[in-house]
């Protein structure tokens, strides 16, 4: 696909040719990709802000998986657009460095409104320093605010993956032959800087037009990258353990980056109402021991998550897509909940715990409770 042909109609057809999905399926995809089509506009794909949207690379993988999240989103954006205030959610996921938080917020507010929970989102508010939280639910006679959030970015390794992105989306989006008659992997070594990649960028597209004739080619720099790109059946050139499509981060630590998410996060929901903060994780944690994983966590956490007695919970969700036959579960502790799931059909690994804050002042009920393990 080169650049002029990149369409909705295009991307469109990607829906037909797919083998997986049946008929049924296949006109409801149709139907969530154009409510998303119309949100988003006709010339989308031809804006220059655009070409680094998170949501761009999701049309570049033509897997059922890929094409069921896009239609997904659709499908959130038209059964929510009448709510109130929600045209400040519709204007975020515009935006390349808003969406991200706005797709989780409209995430939550999805499952609220499947499972027939009352609730509001709610307007930020004008005042410079002053926050809001996201939602607030109806529960009965009660109200509970939820502040939606992801976890704390440090820039270092926020600045490596988006440049990551950018060598990966650029070898996706280059050339139809990619998908057809081309494979590539590279394998980056270190964290890159942004000159890094640039540079990187311009090497991967003289790369591919040496290897339109040649059939293989390959370029390394020492410590930092190994790049092939090589017609299919060249694949065999490819040593067995660059057969790979991955970055590096420097290192950090997860927990004490939730532990700053919590403290940062906390001050927007100082209502004199029950409140519930959502964190939502999008890497790819340890999860080989899932109880050592989960002991270790709510060791570390609790005594931050009852610092602040105006939180009722803190949820962490936990997300990756990658295919699992990890048996679901749910484990529950004295003031903890941890559950452990997935969508086959989205590829979407679900893992959450919930931190019941033992000093709130207002507790949630059991009720309550129920509605965050659906989420």
């Amino acid at each position: 696909m080169t650049e002029h042909d990149e369409s909705w109609d295009s991307f469109l057809a990607h829906i037909n040719q797919q083998d997986e999905i049946n008929e049924i399926e296949r006109q409801e995809l149709l139907k969530n990709w154009e409510y998303l089509r119309k949100v988003f506009g006709e010339d989308w794909f031809k804006k220059e802000e655009c070409k680094l949207h998170p949501l761009r690379s999701y049309f570049y993988f033509i897997a059922p998986w890929s094409l069921r999240w896009i239609g997904e989103l659709g499908l959130m954006i038209e059964s929510l657009k009448k709510k109130e205030n929600f045209d400040g959610i519709l204007k975020r996921l515009l935006l390349n460095d808003a969406f991200e938080e706005a797709y989780y917020e409209l995430r939550v507010g999805f499952y609220l409104f499947k499972s027939g929970v009352l609730f509001e989102f709610l307007k930020p508010s004008k005042k410079m320093k002053e926050k809001t939280p996201d939602i607030v639910m109806n529960i009965g006679d009660r109200k509970i605010f939820l502040e939606i959030t992801k976890k704390n970015n440090p820039d270092d390794p926020l600045n490596s993956s988006q440049n990551f992105q950018k060598i990966s989306w650029f070898l996706l989006s280059k050339d139809s032959q990619i998908y057809t008659d081309f494979g590539f992997y590279f394998d980056i070594l270190k964290p890159l800087s942004t000159p890094r990649t640039e540079q990187i960028l311009k090497i991967c597209e003289n790369l591919l037009e040496k290897a339109k004739k040649s059939g293989y080619e390959e370029y390394h720099i020492p410590n930092t990258i190994d790049l092939y790109i090589f017609k299919r059946e060249n694949v065999g050139k490819v040593p067995k353990e660059k057969r790979v499509n991955r970055g590096r981060t420097p290192d950090f630590d997860e927990l004490f980056r939730i532990k700053g998410t919590i403290k940062e996060k906390e001050r927007q929901l100082r209502v004199e109402n029950p409140t519930i903060l959502l964190i939502f994780d999008s890497l790819l944690w340890g999860l080989e021991n899932k109880e050592l994983f989960y002991s270790k966590l709510v060791d570390t956490l609790e005594e931050t998550v009852n610092q602040f007695t105006n939180l009722s919970a803190v949820l962490i969700y936990i997300e990756t897509y990658y295919f699992s036959d990890d048996e679901s579960f749910i484990i529950e502790g004295r003031n903890y909940i941890a559950m452990q799931g997935s969508d086959k059909e989205l590829l979407r690994s679900k893992n959450k715990v919930i931190l019941l804050n033992e000093f709130a002042r207002y507790p949630l009920l059991g009720q309550e409770i129920d509605i965050l393990k659906s989420i």
